[in-house]
């Protein structure tokens, strides 16, 4: 059982909210294919963090959008700074035009999100490149994305859940197809919503080192609990680990002008489904270690 934050320093460029939502719209305006409209849920995502300036508070009408947005314009932030032009080939095009066709806020949408689920599994794939890993698929319906490198291949599934009830169903989806791939693989299970469906803040800011403990319990918790019912659900699939994410919002740890700001945290509990004396636990572990090298630094 491991739990990470993502703190480490890289190359990425340290940008504000307002920043990355510019950086975000100025690429969709740049691709006129994409016809993107001011209507465009991702267009109206930029322009409210860009409005709101980060000053905005949990009781405001705006405010689940805002916390969605700022998920949201994060995400693709990162994964246009990494894969950049690439997104408009293959094999990340047509998700990422799947993408854009959601509501601003997933429960705004009904019970199915394809736009995120897409967004998502984008994120991810960005997440796999920036790690060294080459990305790719098999043909027809299978895992999420086949990643690559010199020490060997996985199966990386991508998951999204509103309701903690529906974790085994995802995770009992995604075991499938990583048994139908026939490769060892992992799932990586978004439950940000499933958490706090409210978008509720932190009352105030909490430094790392106490956001660490607190995540590591939550983490272990949720191991004790889960795990057992996680390697059952996973079957006869070769599935080396999960990975939940998780993105909290809370005031940032400086505030200008006496106003208050926010900021996201990406927490990641990586849960082990082998033992630590199985043949195949080096294999995963040498994903996990690229993986978690290339967490961004929100």
């Amino acid at each position: 059982m491991f739990f990470a934050m993502n703190l480490f320093p890289n190359e990425l460029p340290h940008l504000t909210q307002r920043e990355m939502a510019a950086h975000v719209l100025s690429w969709l305006q740049a691709h006129p294919q994409l016809r993107v409209s001011d209507q465009n849920r991702l267009s109206r995502q930029c322009q409210l963090i860009a409005k709101t300036q980060q000053v905005i508070y949990s009781d405001h009408a705006d405010w689940r959008h805002f916390v969605q947005s700022l998920k949201d314009i994060q995400e693709y932030s990162f994964m246009i700074h990494v894969l950049g032009e690439r997104l408009m080939g293959p094999p990340f095009a047509d998700r990422f035009v799947d993408s854009l066709r959601d509501s601003m806020h997933p429960a705004d949408s009904g019970t199915h999100t394809p736009g995120r689920n897409a967004q998502f599994e984008l994120f991810l794939a960005a997440l796999a490149d920036r790690g060294g890993l080459e990305v790719g698929g098999l043909p027809g319906a299978g895992p999420d994305w086949i990643v690559t490198a010199p020490a060997g291949r996985w199966a990386l599934e991508a998951k999204r859940t509103k309701n903690l009830k529906m974790v085994r169903k995802h995770i009992r989806k995604a075991a499938k197809q990583i048994l139908d791939a026939q490769i060892g693989g992992v799932i990586v299970i978004d439950v940000s919503l499933a958490y706090n469906a409210a978008c509720s803040p932190l009352s105030e800011h909490v430094p790392d080192r106490s956001l660490m403990q607190a995540h590591a319990a939550r983490t272990k918790a949720f191991g004790e609990q889960l795990l057992p019912f996680i390697v059952q659900w996973i079957g006869r699939a070769n599935v080396g680990f999960v990975v939940v994410y998780e993105s909290v919002i809370c005031p940032a740890s400086t505030v200008e002008g006496g106003e208050k700001s926010w900021a996201l945290i990406g927490l990641w509990s990586k849960l082990d489904t082998v033992s630590a004396d199985s043949p195949s636990r080096a294999h995963f572990d040498n994903l996990w270690q690229l993986l978690e090298a290339a967490l961004p630094n929100w």
